[in-house]
């Protein structure tokens, strides 16, 4: 009910606690790819490192698409995601478990 509530209230877009809420929803998907397509084209959590964590971490590991992976990685990057350390920092985590797997 919470994340249907404020899915178009602007205060929520960037809020870590309401991505946490879509974060445990996610979850609960068979296939939460949908939901973070669903969240990207109404803007919300693109601000939080949180998000393309998130995001990279359902397609290295439900997915195996390691390209789509590194890739959120980027955007996030380039969108200077809050907090980019911890961002940079998972980011390279996930380029030394790539490097293992050549």
């Amino acid at each position: 009910r919470c994340t249907k509530q404020f899915q178009d209230d602007a205060r929520y877009k960037n809020d870590p606690r309401y991505l946490r809420i879509w974060i445990r929803y996610i979850d609960t998907c068979s296939d939460p790819t949908d939901v973070f397509a669903f969240l990207y084209s109404r803007g919300i959590g693109l601000s939080l490192s949180l998000f393309w964590i998130s995001w990279a971490f359902v397609l290295e590991a439900r997915k195996h698409d390691y390209a789509a992976a590194l890739s959120k990685f980027e955007e996030g990057e380039g969108r200077e995601a809050q907090p980019l350390d911890k961002l940079r920092s998972e980011a390279a985590r996930f380029r030394k478990r790539m490097a293992k797997r050549v």
